[in-house]
């Protein structure tokens, strides 16, 4: 029964990638002429104090949507990542985010971030890779990521995922902004991350316990910051209809097996992110639940307003 379980896990885990991957072969032949230091930032219209977010990892599949809502919903945003940018149309893009090309890992550029571009009001972390260095496998990340990224060969899950992070929370924890109120720290976490054994491969447990690292250090931050973690399953799109192929799986899974979370869409994912930071009672770990009702109160607020 237990190796049963294992072997259920790593099917899992490869249908969790496997509409990306279907989807990058579809663009291996295709390129943009995106210029990558090309940084703009729009005046406050009207003269209103717009909020600022901070998002590291805004061109990932998750970021970009988080971001495209944002500034739809007059957020001001400042984005890291090392892509710098993302070949977006959206006007809003253009007069609301500052893209900054850089690697997170970097604690003294992290660190120059939130002294030369904040104070923000929150800050979101959504960086991560679902095949590090160390699993053998992370050439694969180019097309199990639903951004098409390609981390460094020498990427671990400890660097990329739990470093980033904490240093994240650090420098929030000591902004000028979160002196004087409380502020949301969103982080994106996932469902296993929740699991009470060990995962199966190794490098999967290991991609767990970074993530668990940094929920550890995030719920136990100082007080003027409000912990928000999500735990999402796998995350899909209706634009991307092969998702479909790993989307039904993980359905049916999660109607008869506690471990298994039902997919979430990144559109509510980022709808929920939104209504986290805007929402003081949101604390603490969010499941696929929680996803489906702060998305609906929020967009119920929106339609009333």
């Amino acid at each position: 029964m237990k190796m049963a379980k294992l072997h259920l896990i790593q099917i899992l885990f490869l249908l969790k990638s496997s509409d990306s991957f279907i989807t990058q072969l579809s663009r291996e032949c295709k390129s943009s002429s995106l210029d990558l230091e090309s940084t703009v930032v729009s005046n406050d219209p009207g003269g209103k104090e717009q909020k600022t977010i901070l998002v590291l990892g805004g061109t990932g599949f998750v970021g970009s949507r988080f971001i495209s809502l944002a500034v739809d919903s007059d957020y001001k945003i400042v984005s890291v990542s090392r892509r710098g940018r993302v070949d977006e149309k959206s006007p809003n893009y253009t007069k609301n985010v500052l893209w900054i090309r850089g690697d997170a890992t970097d604690n003294q550029f992290l660190s120059d971030v939130f002294k030369n571009y904040g104070p923000f009001t929150a800050c979101v972390h959504a960086i991560g890779l679902l095949l590090d260095a160390d699993s053998g496998l992370s050439g694969l990340n180019r097309y199990a990521s639903g951004s098409g990224s390609n981390p460094g060969e020498k990427a671990t899950y400890d660097q990329i995922t739990r470093a980033t992070a904490v240093a994240a929370i650090e420098n929030f924890e000591k902004s000028s902004s979160c002196v004087s109120k409380v502020c949301p720290f969103v982080f994106i976490s996932a469902a296993e991350a929740g699991w009470t054994f060990k995962a199966f491969p190794e490098f999967l447990e290991r991609y767990l316990v970074a993530k668990r690292a940094v929920e550890n250090r995030l719920l136990n931050s100082s007080k003027s910051v409000r912990p928000v973690i999500f735990r999402p399953s796998l995350i899909w799109t209706w634009k991307r209809p092969q998702a479909l192929l790993s989307v039904i799986p993980f359905a049916i899974g999660s109607k008869f097996l506690s471990f298994i979370d039902r997919p979430v869409l990144v559109d509510d994912l980022a709808q929920a992110m939104l209504a986290a930071i805007e929402y003081d009672d949101v604390y603490g770990v969010q499941r696929y639940f929680n996803i489906d009702k702060l998305a609906l109160n929020r967009q119920r607020i929106n339609k009333m307003s």
